[in-house]
C-alpha cells in the first residue's frame, strides 16, 4: 500500500469502536495521502574531475608530455508520488 500504514487497534484504544460488542483488535489500513500530502522526493547530484600531467626529460633524448583536463557534471530530480 503506497503512502500507507497498517494500524492495529485494540478494543482498549479510545478510537476503537465495534458496533457488534467485538473486543478483538482491529486492523485499519491508513492511507497519509489526504493528510499529509503526496510524497516528494527530491535529488541533487554534482560531480567534478581535474587532471593535471606534467613530464619532462631532455638532454639524453627528449621526452614532454603535458594534459590538462577537467570535467563537471550536474543533475537534478523531483519525482512527486500521487498514489
Amino acid at each position: 500500500m503506497a503512502q500507507g500504514a497498517v494500524l492495529n487497534l485494540a478494543h482498549d484504544n479510545p478510537y476503537y469502536l465495534d458496533a457488534t460488542g467485538n473486543t478483538q483488535p482491529e486492523t485499519v489500513y491508513y492511507g497519509f495521502l489526504h493528510s499529509l500530502g503526496p510524497s516528494t522526493l527530491k535529488n541533487s547530484l554534482w560531480n567534478g574531475d581535474f587532471d593535471l600531467t606534467a613530464t619532462s626529460q631532455f638532454d639524453s633524448g627528449w621526452e614532454l608530455e603535458s594534459s590538462l583536463g577537467y570535467s563537471l557534471e550536474a543533475m537534478e530530480d523531483c519525482t512527486v508520488r500521487r498514489d
